[in-house]
């Protein structure tokens, strides 16, 4: 009975289960409202921000590369939703593949000729419709 305790294969087994413990743990201590999580204190440096705006990115906050870009997925919403989003998530910038699969590119508190051309390739179905009526993978950029 020992030996199938202490074999390789079930120590294997053992210290995956640990190794998933351990990995499930980390998890709930840094997702908001996980284990532990407790409100951020306001510094001159941190304030805290104020709540997401209607659009919302997930992965929240979203996770940026070295280079400064962030891939996520956008819940929907209007245009001002978008940048509204980019702007809480820390983006100058965000990335978005139209219907054509061209590339465009909202600048957060950019020229308004400039998303006004953005608006243009994302329109409403109806006035006061969302721009963005489903989720949409987007690239921001810091």
């Amino acid at each position: 009975m020992l030996d199938a305790i202490t074999s390789p294969s079930a120590m294997r087994w053992t210290h995956l289960a640990g190794g998933l413990v351990a990995i499930a743990t980390a998890i709930a201590l840094v997702l908001p409202g996980g284990v532990g999580a407790a409100e951020p204190t306001p510094t001159a440096t941190s304030p805290i921000l104020p709540p997401p705006p209607t659009g919302t990115f997930t992965p929240s906050p979203p996770a940026w590369s070295a280079g400064g870009l962030g891939l996520a997925v956008y819940s929907g919403g209007t245009v001002n939703d978008l940048e509204a989003a980019a702007m809480y998530a820390g983006a100058s910038g965000v990335w978005v593949q139209d219907a054509a699969g061209t590339f465009r590119l909202l600048v957060a508190r950019g020229p308004v000729f400039l998303n006004d051309q953005f608006a243009g390739a994302f329109p409403a179905q109806s006035a006061g419709a969302p721009n963005f009526w489903q989720p949409i993978a987007v690239t921001l950029v810091k």
